[in-house]
């Protein structure tokens, strides 16, 4: 639910949502993606901004919410970019990984979920988790969505199987 009013210096946007188990291929695809196969997406946020343009809208942003993507497999190829793009992309590595080491996963899905915060148009992340069969990771970072930047950094722990016990 939400609303839109206009206020002395623009507009002003308030909006609560919740997603259910959506499909995140055919979400990413709406997009323009084509990297992510399967997958279901939960989450649940609120936002807020005021501004006469686009650009003030942005800049103000603010609010917080939480996102959870089970089972998400994807393509060895996949092209465009959406929103759901590094995540595959990550994904991606983890399972080439996995295949260069001889441990190929059982399934190649993985399970991603974490919180964020936005203040004045900058999506803050700071536990962001990964868990696959072949690495369980987390990552932290931010998104300056007024800047166009993006800056995060993490870590991978490789599951153990035999060419990782050998070579750690």
């Amino acid at each position: 639910d939400g609303s839109l009013a206009a206020i002395r210096n623009g507009a002003q946007l308030v909006a609560r949502y919740t997603i259910t188990n959506l499909d995140a291929a055919a979400a990413q695809s709406a997009f323009g993606g084509r990297q992510i196969t399967r997958g279901r997406l939960s989450a649940t946020g609120e936002l807020g901004a005021e501004g006469r343009s686009q650009a003030d809208l942005i800049a103000s942003l603010r609010g917080r919410g939480t996102a959870a993507l089970k089972g998400v497999g994807v393509s060895t190829k996949g092209g465009g970019r959406s929103v759901l793009s590094g995540v595959a992309g990550l994904l991606r590595s983890v399972n080439r990984l996995g295949a260069v080491l001889g441990g190929k996963s059982a399934n190649g899905l993985a399970d991603i979920n974490g919180a964020y915060t936005i203040n004045k148009g900058v999506v803050a992340f700071n536990d962001l988790t990964l868990v696959a069969d072949l690495a369980k990771g987390s990552v932290r970072g931010i998104v300056d969505l007024p800047a166009w930047r993006i800056s995060a950094n993490g870590r991978l722990d490789l599951a153990q199987n035999l060419v990782t016990r050998l070579l750690l």
